[in-house]
C-alpha cells in the first residue's frame, strides 16, 4: 500500500512538471520594428512600422513605448493599424525627450494573428546615425494578463544624411483644402495640385491609406492638368504621384498625406467625488473620453454661467456656497470636433447635510426630532388639561 502511494505521488509530480513545461513552452508575444535599417535625409519623412507577433496567444490590448534620439529625429505623426483599431487614452509624443507612447485595443475577441500595430512617421533633423528602439515598459495583455516578452524588443538603425547629398524631386505636391500634412481637418472634399520642372509625358497616381505606395495607375487627364479632387471619408489618406519624363525615365515618387476627422469624440464622462456636500466643503470633478481617430486635443470647463476655459482633469470645486453647481465640460479633438458632458453638485447649508450619511437621512432625522417635540408638546398640554380637569372636579365635590 505504501509503495502505491509513493508511486502515485511520483507520478503526480512528473505530471505537474510536464504540464508546467508545456504551458511555458508557448513563446511570449514579441514587438519588432520594420525596417531594421533605414536611410533618410535631413527634412525627409520616413516610416517605421511596429510589428506584432502573438506567438499563439490571444491579445486584446497593447501599449508600445518607443525611444529615439531627439537631436537627430522627430515624430511627425502616428497611425494605428487594423489589428487593434481602437486608440487607447494617454497616447503621447514627446519630441523634446525622444519618447512615444502608443496604445490600442481590440473589442472583437482579441488578436491571434501577426501584423502591424501602427506606423510612426519620423523626420530627419540632423545628420548622424541613430537607433529607434522599443523599451521594456511596453505591454501586451490578454484579459489583463501580461504576455509580452520584454527580453526581445525590436530596434531600427536610422542613418540621416545631408539634404545636399540627395537629388531633389522634380514634383511639388500641395493642397488648397488640406495644406498642412500634420494637421487634422473636418472637410472631406479634397483638392490636390502639383507642379513640375520637367517636361512630363504622363502621370501615374494612387490614392489609399498606405504611406509609401508606388503609383501605377495612369492619370487619365492630360499632362497639363495637374489637379486631383476627391471626396474622402474619415481617416489618414495618401496621394501618390509619379511622372514619366518626355525625354525618358521617371521622376521620383511623391507622397502627400491628408488627415480627415469629422467624428466627435466618444461619450464624455463627467463625475464628482461628492455630488452633495455642506457649504464650505470641496470636491474633485473628473472627466474624460477618447477620440479614436485624431485624438482629444484638450478639454474646456464652465461652472454655472461662467465661460469655458481650458482645464485638465480633475478640477477642484471649493469655497462652496449653498445652491446647485452645474459643471459643463467640452472635449475638443484635433480636428476641432466637440462633445459635451455635465454633472451637478448640490451644496447644503451647514448642519443640514452630513457627508457620512447624506442630506436625505439628515432631513429624516430632523423630521423625527420635530415629531418627537410635537408629541412631547401634546403630552404636556394633555397633562395640563388633565390636571385642570381633575382640580375642577374635586372642587365641585367639596362644595
Amino acid at each position: 500500500m505504501r509503495m502505491i502511494k509513493v508511486f502515485l505521488r511520483t507520478l503526480l509530480l512528473i505530471l505537474t512538471l510536464f504540464i508546467g513545461v508545456s504551458v511555458h513552452a508557448i513563446e511570449p508575444v514579441q514587438f519588432t520594428l520594420l525596417p531594421q535599417e533605414k536611410s533618410a535625409s535631413v527634412g525627409e519623412n520616413f516610416y517605421v512600422s511596429i510589428l506584432f507577433d502573438p506567438k499563439g496567444e490571444t491579445i486584446d490590448t497593447v501599449r508600445v513605448y518607443v525611444e529615439f534620439p531627439a537631436l537627430l529625429l522627430e515624430i511627425v505623426n502616428t497611425q494605428i493599424g487594423t489589428l487593434f483599431p481602437n486608440v487607447s487614452p494617454g497616447n503621447t509624443i514627446d519630441n523634446e525627450k525622444g519618447f512615444l507612447s502608443l496604445g490600442a485595443y481590440n473589442l472583437q475577441g482579441g488578436v491571434t494573428k501577426s501584423g502591424i500595430i501602427g506606423k510612426i512617421t519620423f523626420k530627419g533633423k540632423k545628420t548622424g546615425i541613430s537607433t529607434v528602439r522599443i523599451v521594456s515598459d511596453s505591454h501586451a495583455f490578454s484579459e489583463g494578463v501580461e504576455k509580452l516578452d520584454t527580453s526581445v524588443l525590436g530596434e531600427a538603425l536610422v542613418t540621416v544624411t545631408s539634404s545636399d547629398d540627395v537629388e531633389t524631386t522634380t514634383l511639388s505636391v500641395s493642397s488648397l483644402t488640406h495644406p498642412n500634412q500634420d494637421q487634422w481637418y473636418q472637410g472631406r472634399s479634397m483638392q490636390i495640385n502639383w507642379t513640375t520642372k520637367e517636361i512630363i509625358k504622363a502621370y501615374f497616381t494612387a490614392f489609399d491609406q498606405e504611406p509609401d505606395t508606388e503609383p501605377t495607375q495612369k492619370w487619365l487627364g492630360s499632362a497639363e492638368v495637374t489637379e486631383f479632387t476627391q471626396d474622402i471619408p474619415d481617416g489618414i489618406w495618401y496621394f501618390h504621384l509619379k511622372g514619366e519624363k518626355k525625354l525618358g525615365g521617371f521622376t521620383e515618387s511623391v507622397h502627400f498625406r491628408v488627415q480627415v476627422d469629422q467624428t466627435a469624440p466618444s461619450t464624455l464622462a463627467v463625475t464628482a467625488d461628492n455630488a452633495q456636500l455642506s457649504a464650505g466643503k470641496q470636491t474633485l470633478v473628473w472627466f474624460g473620453t477618447i477620440d479614436e481617430l485624431s485624438g482629444v486635443d484638450h478639454y474646456e470647463v464652465a461652472v454655472n454661467d461662467a465661460v469655458f476655459t481650458p482645464q485638465s482633469s480633475p478640477i477642484m470645486i471649493k469655497d462652496t456656497k449653498p445652491g446647485t453647481y452645474l459643471i459643463r465640460v467640452k472635449a475638443i479633438d484635433q480636428a476641432r470636433n466637440e462633445i459635451y458632458g455635465q454633472t451637478s453638485i448640490r451644496v447644503y447649508e451647514k448642519g443640514v447635510f452630513d457627508e457620512g450619511i447624506g442630506a436625505e437621512v439628515v432631513s429624516v432625522q430632523k423630521n423625527i426630532e420635530r415629531l418627537w417635540i410635537f408629541i412631547a408638546s401634546l403630552l404636556i398640554i394633555s397633562g395640563i388639561i388633565g390636571v385642570m380637569y381633575f382640580r375642577k372636579k374635586n372642587y365641585k365635590k367639596k362644595k
